[in-house]
């Protein structure tokens, strides 16, 4: 994510590249297939998940959703909404990592 901030992509190019992240990351994580589904197919899919929270549905929806806005919309992003969709990338994936590290700890204990 980092390497993509800084790469100047434009708007479609950012987004497309921000969305594949994640939903690769999603793929490895929680073995659902997010990389050649709609976003639509996916979150119906994703909702039969049970490792996913309800609050990590709505925030990778949301995420979802407007990276397609940009991607197939035409949707012009601000700055804020660049600096708003990396927030969620990375919250989303900090937010499910922690829960498969406290998976890890109380499987030790």
């Amino acid at each position: 994510i980092e390497q993509l901030k800084t790469a100047g992509l434009d708007a479609q190019h950012f987004y497309t590249g921000l969305s594949s992240i994640v939903r690769t990351y999603i793929e490895d994580r929680f073995d659902i297939a997010a990389t050649g589904q709609t976003t639509r197919e996916f979150l119906i899919a994703e909702k039969e998940n049970p490792r996913l929270e309800q609050c990590d549905r709505k925030a990778l929806a949301d995420f979802l959703i407007a990276a397609d806005l940009v991607k197939f919309a035409r949707f012009e992003p601000t700055t804020a909404n660049w600096d708003e969709a990396i927030e969620h990338a990375i919250d989303f994936v900090s937010n499910t990592m922690k829960e498969l590290n406290q998976k890890h700890v109380e499987v030790a204990a």
